[in-house]
């Protein structure tokens, strides 16, 4: 009966013997996703890059289409409202080709 007691217990639980965590399992590591800034989307701009809104994403776009495809960092940062700092927090997710 008491068997039968603590099975109940552990099914109410969703838990299964033994009750300790297994902390040997790691975490898999945080992929970062690329993105071409001189093929995408404002939306996916806003949706990828850290610190960058539908606004900038739109500056982004509109550069790219009055003064051709970015070349480097330092070309993205003559767009208004891109600074060194939002280059640096962004530039593992940044490629140009």
């Amino acid at each position: 009966m008491r068997t039968l007691f603590i099975l109940f217990i552990l099914g109410l639980l969703g838990t299964a013997w033994p009750l300790q965590a297994d902390t040997n399992r790691s975490k898999p590591a945080a992929q970062v996703s690329v993105i071409n800034v001189n093929k995408a989307t404002v939306q996916q701009l806003a949706e990828q890059l850290s610190g960058v809104g539908l606004n900038k994403a739109k500056a982004i776009v509109e550069y790219r289409v009055k003064f051709g495809p970015f070349e480097n960092m330092a070309d993205l940062r003559e767009v208004s409202g891109i600074g060194p700092a939002l280059v640096a927090a962004n530039k593992a997710k940044i490629r140009f080709k």
